[in-house]
């Protein structure tokens, strides 16, 4: 078997590990009556609708350009390129697959803006018993407050590294810009959602990786 076609399998497979996730736990809140994809909720803004609206439509651009490059095997003759996004991709997939299961039911692809029980990406909202909710903050969520886009990113650049093209790499890029617009939105939303609780949680974790040491007073 040529490298070729171990990288062409290797891209084939972490792409099908991705969508499984992805798709597999969108499929299962949908047989649960849950809605996973908010885009059109009302009560969004203008600029909070746009962005989502970007960002869903660059992440398909760039599904189809992974497929496509991952068939055609376009790639940068550089044997240790390939092999190092090879692995970062594998790690956005368990980055990412570890993210969607700590957020459990709790999980949305966008702002659910003017609700109250369905919350987005970073540490979501669970319902507890009393009705109130409460910020996850726990497993991978201790050192990223954001570890599904970080996966997303992960993947992706993995990819584009293993079967580095212009138009992956760029889709690549500006999906990626994208994903941080998106994140600096949800933060708005979420410290007006939970105040207090919410800042003092991103005082201590880093948006994409990391814990910050505690200021001495």
């Amino acid at each position: 078997m040529s490298e070729n076609v171990i990288f062409q399998l290797a891209g084939a497979g972490i792409l099908a590990a991705f969508f499984v996730i992805f798709f597999g736990k969108m499929a299962a809140q949908k047989r649960q009556g849950m809605r996973t994809s908010l885009l059109r909720r009302g009560g969004k803004s203008r600029r909070v609708f746009v962005t989502e609206l970007t960002l869903k439509v660059l992440v398909f651009a760039v599904y189809g350009a992974q497929i496509a490059s991952i068939a055609l095997d376009t790639h940068a003759d550089i044997l240790w390129l390939r092999v190092a996004g090879a692995f970062v991709a594998l790690a956005g997939v368990a980055v990412f697959g570890v993210a969607v299961r700590t957020m459990a039911d709790s999980w949305r692809t966008e702002i659910p803006e003017g609700e109250t029980e369905n919350r987005t990406e970073v540490e979501t909202a669970n319902r507890t018993d009393n009705g109130r909710t409460e910020l996850v903050t726990r497993g991978i969520f201790r050192i990223s407050r954001n570890p599904a886009f970080l996966g997303f990113d992960l993947m992706f650049a993995g990819v584009a590294a293993m079967f580095f093209n212009p138009v992956l790499a760029a889709l690549t890029v500006g999906t990626a810009i994208v994903y941080h617009l998106q994140i600096l939105q949800e933060e708005r939303f979420l410290t007006a959602t939970f105040g207090a609780p919410y800042t003092e949680y991103m005082a201590r974790t880093r948006r994409y990786l990391g814990r910050r040491r505690p200021r001495l007073n």
